[in-house]
């Protein structure tokens, strides 16, 4: 049987904070409105992505500033995209590249609809 290696306290965060673990997975004790679940992964797809950036993540400590940055539209998958920073995401959003940062960091919604993280 595979399973996530999930920490029972880093679930615990994920789920009182709302930030997504390793940021890419966002766990909720409700439904998320319009979620497109059309889609869904298979486990060992699922166990494999998890896996590899649960080992980039223990690897190096790296500056979200540098890094690729991914936007996630939360009810709709299909708008989500990459651009290679965060100060390439705040311009293409409007905003200073502090926010984007502080966004990727709490794992909050941003604008509404989108989950930011670092690719």
């Amino acid at each position: 049987m595979q399973t996530l290696s999930i920490h029972r306290s880093s679930l615990n965060q994920a789920l009182e904070t709302g930030s997504p673990y390793i940021n890419l997975l966002l766990f909720k004790l409700t439904l998320i409105n319009n979620a497109d679940n059309s889609n869904p992964m298979d486990l060992t797809e699922l166990v494999k992505l998890c896996s590899d950036r649960q080992k980039v993540k223990r690897s190096k400590k790296t500056n979200p500033n540098s890094l690729p940055t991914q936007a996630t539209h939360i009810s709709d998958p299909t708008l989500s995209f990459v651009l290679p920073s965060t100060r390439k995401m705040a311009h293409h959003f409007g905003v200073d590249k502090s926010t984007i940062t502080a966004y990727i960091r709490s794992g909050k919604v941003f604008k509404e609809s989108w989950i930011l993280t670092t690719a």
